[in-house]
């Protein structure tokens, strides 16, 4: 659900039998005689869940209106500062490095992870979404298609549990988060919220009472927690990373993300700072164009493909996509990267392809052996062509389904074609890279300086990406 993909302890030791048997069970139900049509369903579901953050940014490009909270609400207030005598507890003195989350990959179109709410703690499947601000699971009393088929918080369970009252007036505070895709409504609480080895006391989060989408129901993940800024938090609430900054004293408020195109291979989302073993070389910084969304500015964006003349390479041929700089979001909630309509038919120019809703469907065979690399240029002069690449192989995405009349497997294309508004009422085009291209980078996003990392992913190591009873 790209950032329904608005858009992660140990996900491979953490697991409980019934969650393992269920995936199982869904896996055989994929597999079974009419194995082939509920692949393809299922792939464009996948594709609708993981691709919500598009759908959700072109929602919100008209501004809000008071009486609706969208998604991407934003209030126009800067991020706000932690003040210099804010008393800690003793452990919080102590600056921890960072706090590593191990992420599950389910079929490159969803990755997940653990978080734990409340005193027990009860666990849920959440994904990290730097394209969005808010923390929701879903609650007790839904009684949604979504939430039946999810794990789901009980208040009464929890005795750290208070509900989150309106600033004004009486009553408890509730929120509607709106996708494109689908809307969920909701009542804010405050609670323990648990990553890793660390607690966010006090936490504001939604519980999600009404769930209107089948993406939901159908997603392998219960919740979602949001890494984007505080100024697109609905309500207003305090993120996540603020909190732990605030009462565990985070040496840097910067989230990285390890997402490996391998399902043997697990994820990371690590808060607080970098992980060396995740990447090679150095990191290239780019300044955040536009506080809200992680957006930064390219200046072109290449399709370079080798030209063939009688059976021999003679040459490259470029085509740059410019229009004075380019903006791009990075948003780990978005599965494919959204482009501009003329992009993605100039990039398949040449080769046969179906297109169903702005998705590609094409021959994997031919596509992987003749489509172009695309090239993503950073603005202000600094030329990492060589770092910011694409080949065809990294976004020609097998899925799984036989093409008609034995014409060969069929891949999906990871460009979803898609003219996105983002500046008021102009038609803007404009970019947001999902994970088809951060599987390509491990990506940092820095809340306190503003910007956006991207280095060469390393290969999985103990330390980073290999399972430990692999």
């Amino acid at each position: 659900m790209a950032s329904l993909l608005a858009t992660p302890t140990e996900v491979y030791g953490s697991f409980d039998q019934e969650r393992v048997s269920a995936d199982k069970n869904f896996d055989q139900a994929l597999a079974s005689k009419s194995g082939k049509r509920r692949r393809l369903v299922f792939g464009l579901l996948s594709a609708a869940i993981c691709c919500t953050a598009l759908l959700k940014y072109a929602v919100n490009s008209a501004p809000p209106t008071p009486h609706i909270k969208f998604h991407v609400y934003r209030n126009n207030k800067s991020p706000p500062q932690l003040p210099s005598n804010v008393t800690r507890d003793l452990v919080s003195l102590i600056k921890i490095p960072g706090v590593r989350e191990h992420l599950h990959n389910f079929r490159d179109a969803q990755y997940y992870g653990t978080v734990s709410i409340g005193t027990p703690e009860q666990e849920f499947r959440v994904v990290f979404d730097t394209g969005s601000a808010n923390i929701w699971v879903p609650s007790a009393s839904c009684d949604s298609l979504a939430c039946a088929v999810h794990s789901s918080f009980n208040p009464a369970a929890s005795s750290t549990f208070k509900p989150h009252l309106k600033t004004k007036g009486k009553g408890v505070q509730k929120v509607e988060i709106r996708y494109g895709s689908g809307t969920i409504h909701g009542r804010v609480a405050n609670d323990v919220v648990g990553i890793g080895s660390v607690r966010a006391k006090g936490q504001a989060f939604v519980l999600a009472e009404e769930e209107l989408s089948p993406a939901f129901a159908v997603a392998h993940f219960d919740g979602i927690v949001g890494l984007g800024f505080q100024s697109i938090s609905v309500g207003d609430l305090p993120t996540l990373m603020n909190t732990l900054k605030k009462q565990h004293g985070l040496k840097s408020s910067i989230a990285a993300f390890y997402l490996p195109a391998s399902v043997h291979a697990r994820g990371e989302v690590m808060l607080g700072g970098l992980n060396p073993a995740c990447y090679t070389g150095n990191v290239t910084w780019i300044p955040v164009s536009d506080p809200g969304y992680w957006q930064i500015d390219l200046e072109s964006v290449d399709i370079s493909k080798r030209i063939k003349k009688e059976d021999e390479y003679v040459g490259t041929f470029h085509r740059e996509q410019k229009a004075g700089k380019i903006s791009v979001i990075v948003d780990t909630g978005t599965s494919l990267i959204a482009a501009p309509s003329q992009f993605v038919h100039e990039l398949l120019s040449g080769i046969k392809y179906h297109e169903l809703s702005g998705q590609f469907f094409v021959n994997c065979i031919e596509a992987k052996s003749s489509l172009a690399s695309v090239i993503f240029r950073v603005a202000g002069g600094r030329d990492i062509a060589a770092d910011l690449r694409l080949e065809a192989e990294d976004y020609v995405l097998d899925i799984g389904i036989p093409g008609p009349f034995n014409s060969g497997p069929q891949c999906m294309i990871g460009f979803m074609a898609m003219d996105l508004e983002l500046q008021g009422n102009a038609h803007v085009p404009s970019w947001i890279l999902g994970d088809v291209f951060l599987r390509k980078f491990y990506t940092a996003f820095d809340n306190d300086s503003k910007k956006v990392g991207f280095a060469r992913i390393a290969e999985p190591t103990e330390n980073c990406g290999v399972p430990a009873d692999l």
